[in-house]
């Protein structure tokens, strides 16, 4: 489950494995869940998406004000609660759902409106008085013209493609307001002066505020796991520090098993029997979800070496293996201009890519990543929620009594407790 999720760092495939584990079910027998808002919302917030985007394609239009409820609701409560008042400040959030749409459009057709909007992004970030002082709303088409033109394509890429923070946007438009017509490529680090451990300080430095990571305890994570051409299986993840974890697969609102555990002790169990230890030889893929954040976050316990890098198309990248302590490794893809992990390779042949890149509570975390398994199995993970420091205790991720079945019954319960106010997210 994703950087992340910046950022919980699971990759889908140890997912997929854990859930296999978990369960014994294929993700092609569980559906989605309920969507858990009102039909007022719904349509407010599809009505944002029509007049941002009227062209769209209806399920594009499902998609993107679905995502645009999840992070209001979780990131900014009290304009979630105005979402029905005629004082709701749209305009606040007009960047940002500017950048969904464009995530969720694919293929050449879509091209001019993805530039369309991209211009509109620059237009919103000016009027909300976050970009240069003195610009303009009217000069947007020229600062997209300046991007396109550069000789690198690849920040007009990213732009396009809404792979560009709102923060780095801003930056990006201020580096093309040069004298004359000629664009000013952004300054980026040059990976030949940087070693692993400055790619490693910069990606925390970058990927939280101030001592955001320090600060999270506990996190609980919703989300949902598409392989090929099933349904998405609805996942509940919660993590304590140091190593906890307890993951939850649900299938039309029933829980119907559970995977858990923490240090060298691990369990699961189904609906309808008792739990059982997972022994330690067929525990790996367990141990790596017990890692509490993306090890690039962690102080101690993992190694790192810079290894040649690589390019995804126009776009260069940092690639940095990450060794633990087993023995185990894998390769961070991480972005130059932003210090996003926007990938990961292992020895095996499987890699991820994430995107959609949002801060909650501090900490940047990746809310979509995209697997291709060694056999060319996709999947789709997206986080839907992301609940920092719930409060959850240890007993939690201990295996309840072998004569304790109804324990399922309240799992629903406990996923959707409300979280303990934090502060500090965005």
């Amino acid at each position: 489950m994703s950087q992340f999720f910046r950022h919980f760092q699971s990759p889908i495939w140890v997912l997929l494995c854990a859930l296999a584990c978990a369960s014994r079910v294929s993700a092609a027998d569980v559906p989605n869940g309920p969507a858990g808002f009102t039909e007022a919302q719904t349509a407010v917030a599809r009505a944002l998406v029509k007049q941002e985007a009227p062209d769209c394609p209806p399920d594009v239009v499902d998609a993107v004000s679905g995502q645009f409820l999840d992070d209001l609701q979780t990131n900014h409560p009290s304009a979630f609660d105005q979402l029905l008042a005629p004082d709701f400040p749209a305009k606040q959030f007009e960047s940002s759902l500017l950048r969904d749409i464009g995530s969720h459009l694919s293929g050449p057709q879509w091209d001019a409106l993805k530039e369309q909007l991209a211009t509109r992004r620059i237009q919103a970030i000016i009027a909300l008085g976050e970009g240069p002082s003195g610009v303009a709303v009217s000069e947007a088409p020229a600062i997209t013209a300046r991007i396109k033109a550069a000789p690198d394509p690849l920040y007009f890429q990213r732009l396009v493609n809404a792979k560009i923070e709102d923060d780095d946007l801003e930056v990006l438009i201020k580096k093309n307001l040069s004298e004359g017509d000629q664009p000013q490529k952004p300054e980026v680090i040059q990976a030949k002066v940087l070693t692993a451990e400055d790619i490693v300080a910069e990606f925390r430095r970058r990927n939280q505020e101030g001592d955001a990571v320090a600060s999270l305890r506990a996190f609980v994570i919703d989300g949902t796991l598409e392989t090929g051409d099933s349904g998405p299986v609805e996942l509940i993840l919660f993590k304590l520090r140091p190593d906890y974890f307890r993951m939850v697969v649900i299938k039309d609102g029933i829980t119907q098993s559970i995977v858990a555990g923490h240090g060298r002790l691990y369990w699961r169990q189904k609906a309808g029997t008792a739990p059982e230890t997972v022994k330690p030889e067929a525990a790996a893929d367990l141990q790596r979800l017990g890692e509490f954040l993306d090890p690039l976050f962690a102080e101690e316990g993992y190694t790192f070496e810079r290894l040649p890098d690589s390019s995804d198309g126009p776009m260069h990248l940092y690639r940095v293996a990450v060794r633990r302590i087993d023995g185990s490794r894998y390769v961070a893809r991480i972005d130059p201009s932003s210090f996003h992990e926007v990938g990961r390779e292992t020895g095996t042949g499987a890699e991820t890519t994430r995107s959609d890149f949002r801060q909650v509570a501090g900490i940047t975390l990746a809310f979509r990543e995209d697997s291709t398994d060694a056999r060319g199995v996709k999947s789709v993970f997206r986080i839907t929620r992301f609940t920092p420091n719930p409060g959850l205790v240890g007993v939690l991720f201990d295996p309840p009594p072998p004569e304790d079945q109804g324990y399922f019954d309240i799992e629903r319960l406990l996923a959707r407790s409300v979280p303990v106010p934090t502060g500090g997210t965005k």
